[in-house]
């Protein structure tokens, strides 16, 4: 096999506003280098610090190199009609092409084969699939050893999917003999020549492969327990730890999303989260002709088949648009299943019964049965569930929602999008409102869903129920089309009387309630009770939480001011000198990079890994290059909870928590409008919701910190909290 592997680093991500700064291409030929082509490139401006901290690849490095236009000739020939291999392959490949290369040629991307052979990695990054396939990567985010390593990479892969039996190999061979797929020569050539490699089989080392929390379910935990009573509806202020808890009477208790993953034999998730194996091997009999980027999540599935106990979703590492085959092969909210029921007499045998916060509210939203006996409810971490509204409680549909029967749909609300889209949009969402609902374009859309609608007879998904629902009865609902970077289209659909659904499908359906959080401000329950509809609710504090001590900079100028940035990170590298982990928490991810970049210059001589979400990776990257001798980590909230249990595990001490801004939810999300109508004006809502929320997610979050480790400090930049 004779091909080029090609790596690029670049000033940034956008292949027409950024530059390559340096390229290397090597040349194989029956797994051996002939020849390579490594330089670096100057790219007429200056490199920004982010991506001179993660690639070392400095403004004085490239100041006498030559513009890629000299370089363009010799790349071009180089590279000639070979297929091209590497990490995400596209990028490089639209680097060059925008940069005037023309590339027709076969596109060999590791990512896509790694994610087709490890059904539940932790990180596809080439950076962490080196480190957990054992594979030498010295020098990562640099050209040469990045192209290199995606080689070894593929070699890996190679023996991964060789050491599986015929039961695997044989489905693979069949399926990849009737599909066009980058990778489908390499895959066949390799099954068919197993027997080649059977001396570096016999050498494949790998102590474990670390999965995501996608991935195999943790083992059960054990505590010692105590009892909780249960009576009447009322709201309680302390932190139940579920693990440590006994209760007199079955009870479903609700838990953030990363919690119930400590407890996967103990909790309950709705019908789509389990695949049917037969109707997988179904699929595969229509011989249908895939799609480029649907084959990688068949062959995934095939392998993931022959391991998996419980046919549960959440042991795969998924991306968006693989749910376009796995809607097609889940169990339906209408069906009734061996794999299922067996869960739920699991379930039966115990008092306790785990759901998600995210599960619970998608049973509200989409009125949907919730299979289990329970009589009593335990909402844990309220502050967390009321968030999750924000989220759960409006429902996407995308075409992968409608089988491929809604293309014509989608198309039709992709034009009125265009049609209908300010000029000066800054977020790629509008809201469909009256006047859009009495044009003509909506008219076409709402005829054309309801003609799709009657295809599926009475097997209608819940989702599709709920769009039948729509077209119904739209005033009930506020509804919104979101252009997805990838260019999908995606119906947002939020009911409009939120609390009342939350009384009718939630509050009334339990004998006993409890809403719980470890509220630690006197009367800042008040927001809490109004948004989650919890007036009647009797309120009991089980514990005194002693709130946690800040300190504030009252010389740093309010956020909205220009300067604040540049005044805020002196301090952030000021603080992280004298802490061994600082934690730069934000409201979401938009500022991290930014932020960044403002600070590496006033860090000097700092041997600590600077970390960003957004920017250094997924969190499984991040978390795979959290340093046990130090960390400078730009995280938003939620991840900042779930590094608690990692940071646990590790035994870590001493952290710095320091708050820039308070995390405020955007003025546009169609619930932050709903808890808007509660209130007399914006001024109003800001001060009785906005603002006492923010304060006790912050206060919260330092509190957790504060209860869980030895010396933590706290800062709060923002001004606001006061």
């Amino acid at each position: 096999m004779k091909f080029i592997a090609l790596d690029l680093e670049t000033t940034g991500l956008d292949p027409e506003t950024d530059a390559i700064i340096e390229i290397a291409a090597i040349k194989f030929e029956d797994g051996e280098i002939i020849d390579s082509f490594q330089t670096l490139i100057n790219p007429g401006r200056r490199i920004p610090t982010i991506v001179t901290q993660i690639t070392n690849i400095t403004d004085e490095m490239v100041v006498d190199a030559e513009a890629f236009e000299i370089h363009k000739k010799s790349v071009e020939e180089f590279i000639g009609d070979l297929p091209i291999l590497g990490q995400n392959i596209q990028f490089d490949i639209s680097f060059l092409r925008n940069a005037g290369i023309k590339l027709e040629n076969l596109e060999l991307d590791t990512f896509v084969l790694a994610r087709a052979i490890i059904p539940n990695a932790e990180s596809y990054s080439l950076e962490v699939l080196t480190k957990n396939l054992e594979i030498d990567h010295s020098s990562a985010h640099r050209a040469y050893d990045d192209a290199l390593a995606s080689v070894k990479l593929m070699e890996k892969l190679r023996l991964l999917l060789l050491k599986e039996n015929s039961e695997v190999l044989t489905p693979i061979t069949n399926f990849l003999g009737t599909q066009t797929w980058s990778w489908r020569e390499f895959l066949l050539q390799s099954i068919e020549e197993k027997d080649k490699y059977k001396d570096d089989l016999s050498k494949l080392s790998i102590s474990s492969i670390p999965e995501s929390e996608h991935g195999a379910p943790h083992e059960e935990l054990d505590f010692s327990t105590h009892e909780v009573p249960l009576k009447g509806k009322k709201i309680t202020e302390g932190f139940i730890d579920p693990e440590k808890y006994n209760f007199p009477e079955k009870t479903l208790v609700a838990l953030p999303g990363n919690r119930t993953y400590y407890f996967p034999k103990k909790s309950f998730k709705l019908k789509y989260n389990y695949l049917l194996p037969e109707r997988f091997e179904a699929l595969l009999e229509k011989n249908i002709k895939w799609k480029e980027e649907d084959i990688a999540t068949i062959i995934k599935l095939i392998i993931w088949f022959s391991k998996t106990k419980t046919c549960e979703i959440s042991e795969l590492s998924i991306y968006n648009k693989e749910f376009r085959i796995l809607n097609r092969i889940n169990l339906k909210e209408n069906e009734s299943h061996e794999i299922y029921d067996r869960k739920l007499q699991e379930l039966e045998k115990g008092n306790k019964i785990y759901i998600s916060h995210t599960n619970l509210l998608k049973i509200i939203n989409l009125d949907l049965p919730l299979n289990i006996d329970v009589k009593n409810l335990l909402i844990l971490d309220a502050l967390d569930f009321e968030k999750s509204l924000a989220r759960n409680m409006t429902t996407s549909i995308g075409v992968g929602d409608t089988d491929d029967e809604g293309e014509m749909l989608f198309g039709l609300l992709g034009i009125l999008f265009e049609k209908f889209a300010p000029a000066n949009l800054s977020f790629p969402e509008i809201e469909i409102t009256e006047e859009i609902q009495t044009s003509e374009d909506w008219a076409r859309c709402t005829a054309t869903a309801k003609s799709m609608l009657e295809t599926f007879k009475e097997d209608l998904s819940p989702k599709l129920k709920l769009l039948e629902e729509v077209l119904t009865a739209p005033e009930k609902f506020k509804l919104f089309l979101l252009h997805m970077n990838v260019g999908d289209l995606l119906l947002r659909i939020t009911p409009k009387d939120i609390r009342g659904l939350l009384e009718k499908r939630l509050w009334n359906k339990f004998e006993n309630i409890i809403v719980n959080d470890d509220i630690i401000e006197s009367g800042s329950d008040a927001f809490l009770k109004r948004a989650l509809d919890l007036a009647e609710f009797e309120i009991k504090k089980i514990t005194t939480a002693i709130p946690p001590t800040f300190k504030s900079f009252p010389d740093l100028p309010p956020v909205k001011d220009r300067s604040f940035t540049e005044n805020a990170v002196k301090k952030i590298a000021t603080i992280a000198k004298d802490h061994t982990h600082t934690l730069v928490i934000f409201p979401s991810n938009g500022s991290i990079s930014h932020f960044i970049n403002k600070l590496t210059p006033h860090l000097e001589e700092n041997e600590k890994p600077i970390l960003g979400q957004g920017v250094s990776g997924s969190s499984g990257k991040i978390i795979s290059k959290i340093s046990n001798t130090g960390n400078i980590l730009f995280i938003n909230f939620e991840f900042a909870l779930e590094l608690i249990e990692i940071f646990k595990d590790r035994d870590f001490n001493d952290f710095a928590l320091i708050f820039p801004r308070l995390p405020f939810m955007h003025p546009e999300n169609p619930y932050m409008k709903y808890i808007e109508t509660f209130y007399k004006d914006g001024y109003t809502a800001y001060k009785q919701y906005s603002m006492p929320k923010a304060r006790c997610r912050t206060l919260k979050l330092a509190s957790r910190y504060a209860h869980t480790f030895d010396d933590t400090a706290n800062f709060i930049l923002d001004s606001r909290l006061g």
